[in-house]
């Protein structure tokens, strides 16, 4: 038979081991959305569908996007995009002075050596 020490011990050992932490858990909160949205919202869930995992799996995917337009950003030259700029001063509204800075923006970006950063 255990001693009265040794089932206190076992008994702290048990108590110590309780559930495992989540190491990132979910945290409720709430959003306000109009009527329509949420209609169509639930007409695109199934009966059982969760409505949660839906919007935060809608909330992933334009992270990543955002992210993956961040990434494309980062590895265009200044060359190319002062390009870009270029071309849009046609179809926007840029005025002489602003189009010209451009111009020499892009005369000196081209004159410039190659660091080898896209």
């Amino acid at each position: 038979m255990p001693s009265n020490l040794q089932f206190r011990l076992s008994l702290r050992e048990v108590s110590m081991m309780g559930r495992k932490r989540v190491s990132n858990p979910r945290i409720s909160f709430s959003i306000s959305v109009d009527k329509m949205l949420l209609d169509k919202l639930n007409h695109r869930l199934s009966y059982n569908a969760s409505r949660s995992r839906w919007i935060a799996d809608a909330i992933r995917a334009k992270i990543a996007d955002d992210q993956q337009g961040l990434d494309v950003l980062e590895k265009i030259s200044t060359e190319e995009l002062l390009i870009e700029l270029n071309f849009r001063t046609i179809t926007l509204d840029f005025s002489k002075a602003q189009r010209a800075t451009i111009q020499e923006m892009l005369t000196i970006a081209r004159n410039l050596p190659e660091t080898g950063n896209n």
